[in-house]
């Protein structure tokens, strides 16, 4: 990643927030807090700025004496956060569910990226939520949405993301028939087979 110069530590968090969502950091890994710094030719300030700022959104645990990690839930916590993430499924923006659903249909085969995957992931999942007229439970959404992303991560194999983008397809095709009750079955399928793979 090329870094410039405005908004260094915002880089360097979209930079390690990237690399998390990617695996190239897993759970419990202690972050090379010194090694992005001289990749990226800066200093480690910016980076430890991200990281904290990191460490305040739940997604890494500063170990005092030691370095950053990347936070590793118990199960519990995945199964908590995950139907926290159920309850909040509602209100619908179809024309940018069309647009994601093109996102996650076109990313397959030799072109498949995992970043594109977790990020119209993150867009599906999200967006379920911003059409709701409850201007705290979006604030509180958008604040707990990195820990969201953790249960996607956490323990997804490539099998897994494939079987999730399929479920992703599926629940937008019923959305798109107007079929209720089909889109009700297709998101609490998804949903629960995520719980299941948790526990």
């Amino acid at each position: 990643m090329s870094i410039h110069t405005e908004s260094i530590t915002d880089q360097c968090y979209d930079l390690i927030w990237k690399k998390i969502l990617n695996k190239e950091y897993l759970p419990g890994e202690q972050i090379p807090t010194k090694q992005i710094a001289e990749d990226n030719g800066i200093s480690v300030m910016p980076v430890r700025l991200a990281l904290r700022e990191l460490t305040n959104n739940g997604i890494v645990l500063n170990k005092a004496r030691v370095g950053f990690f990347v936070r590793d839930f118990t199960n519990q916590e995945m199964l908590d956060i995950s139907r926290t993430r159920k309850n909040y499924f509602s209100y619908l923006n179809l024309d940018r569910l069309r647009e994601i659903y093109d996102v996650i249909y076109e990313n397959e085969g030799d072109k498949f990226s995992n970043i594109k995957y977790q990020e119209s992931d993150l867009a599906l999942h999200s967006e379920f939520v911003l059409g709701i007229p409850n201007a705290f439970l979006k604030r509180e959404y958008i604040r707990l949405k990195p820990l969201f992303a953790m249960v996607m991560i956490r323990d997804s194999s490539m099998e897994d993301i494939l079987v999730s983008r399929e479920e992703h397809l599926d629940i937008l095709r019923n959305i798109f028939s107007n079929d209720q009750e089909g889109t009700i079955r297709a998101l609490a399928k998804h949903l629960d087979r995520v719980e299941l793979s948790i526990s």
